[in-house]
């Protein structure tokens, strides 16, 4: 029975023993389980954030996209009004040439005018007296002659100087509309790369939805390994109690057994003096 004992107590000694190193790793485990918690968190913390931050980037890129195509309609609106202008000076330019053409016809007509009026002055000095009325005329019609003269060279300078400004005005023109349409092709090129954005932006976002997911079922599931293990720890902390409850009984049990067995060899040895003294 005494050895029975002993063989259970030092049995209950390692199982203590093991509930006890059992109940350490288990709250180790609990700590280390506690601090994942932490992490999750903060991953889900930032991927809220990084949620929220790239729906305030699909905002401005709203925004960037709905100007750019402000920029392109305006573009489009300053183009036709510049091609507009351009074929509006061509046409000045026409008519500047058909002035001119008309110009020259009169400068022509003056010309001949004038020869006209010269003949009829050397004719109407050979006839004399009778001739003196027309030479008037003839003179009249030359001063009339020389005056138009005059001014279809004043026409002609301002024609000119017409015809340069409008030279001028349309390689403005010109330059603008190559401009325009270069800003055009920038604005639409723009408008390509907002597209591009949007779509990466929608990508990202569907991927940080995701994840946002994935994080959520890791900290629902490690909340339900740290209920567990709390549940595992505050079991185990029973068992090492009644563990070491139990040794400390098997101790007790023990000391018990060795004393009732002094007893009985004392008994026996006072029975075997008894027996030997009849």
């Amino acid at each position: 029975l005494e050895k029975t004992i002993e063989q259970t107590k030092v049995a209950m000694s390692e199982v203590s023993a093991g509930a006890e190193d059992t109940a350490n790793s288990v709250q180790t485990q609990l700590i280390k389980t506690e601090e994942i918690q932490e992490h999750i968190h903060s991953v889900n913390q930032l991927s809220n954030k990084i949620a929220l931050d790239m729906s305030k980037t699909e905002e401005a890129i709203v925004a960037g996209r709905n100007n750019v195509d402000n920029l392109i309609e305006q573009a489009k609106i300053t183009d036709d009004a510049n091609t507009k202008a351009a074929a509006e000076l061509g046409k000045l330019n026409e008519y500047t040439s058909k002035m001119q053409s008309i110009i020259d016809v009169i400068n022509n007509i003056t010309t001949q005018t004038s020869l006209l009026a010269l003949n009829a002055s050397i004719e109407a000095a050979r006839a004399g007296d009778a001739g003196k009325g027309f030479a008037v005329v003839a003179g009249e019609i030359s001063n009339l002659a020389n005056q138009t003269t005059e001014a279809t060279e004043n026409i002609t300078d301002l024609i000119n100087d017409v015809s340069e400004e409008l030279l001028i005005v349309t390689d403005t023109i010109n330059l603008v509309i190559d401009d325009n349409k270069l800003q055009y092709r920038y604005a639409k090129d723009t408008a390509k790369g907002f597209v591009d954005i949007s779509q990466r932006t929608d990508d990202i976002k569907n991927s940080t939805g995701k994840l946002g997911d994935a994080v959520n079922l890791l900290q629902n599931a490690n909340e339900s390994i740290v209920d567990s293990i709390q549940t595992i720890s505050a079991i185990t902390e029973e068992v090492s109690a009644h563990a070491t409850e139990t040794y400390k009984t098997s101790e007790t049990n023990a000391e018990t057994v060795a004393a009732v067995s002094k007893i009985i060899d004392s008994l026996n040895s006072s029975a075997s003096k008894l027996e030997e003294a009849k």
